[in-house]
């Protein structure tokens, strides 16, 4: 019998949308989850290095990075990173992201039934999956 996985109930917020932020934080309130933001790419990845994370949100440009420096450094830690982008260009962003390593692309501002559906996906998902990979 396969033993059951705890779950980390912490979650990544990288960006400056405090509208993302808000909407996050409400979509996950009930289920108490710790919301750790930040605007910050390099703090993000320092971050990771110290705390586990159930999933990370990352808007596509940071204060200091964009998402693709993140995906890149963020790798080696396995946490699921969800994109958050603008609608405009969103196509090209997705592909982009996911070829990256990131799980999903949703777009800015998000919202409270995309950030649960995201999160009840990676809590139950092994390290390293997409959300669109079907057959996994």
């Amino acid at each position: 019998m396969e033993a059951l996985k705890a779950i980390t109930r912490r979650v990544l917020v990288i960006g400056r949308s405090l509208e993302n932020r808000k909407v996050i934080h409400d979509a996950l309130r009930q289920w108490n989850f710790e919301i750790v933001g930040s605007s910050s790419l390099l703090e993000s990845v320092e971050l990771l290095s110290r705390q586990d994370f159930s999933l990370a949100f990352c808007e596509q440009q940071g204060e200091d990075l964009s998402y693709r420096d993140f995906l890149s450094k963020a790798r080696r830690f396995k946490v699921p990173v969800v994109v958050l982008t603008s609608a405009s260009g969103e196509q090209g962003t997705l592909q982009r992201a996911l070829a990256l390593g990131a799980t999903d692309v949703l777009p800015s501002p998000c919202s409270k039934q995309d950030v649960q559906w995201m999160v009840i996906w990676a809590t139950q998902q092994r390290p390293g999956a997409r959300r669109t990979d079907l057959t996994a």
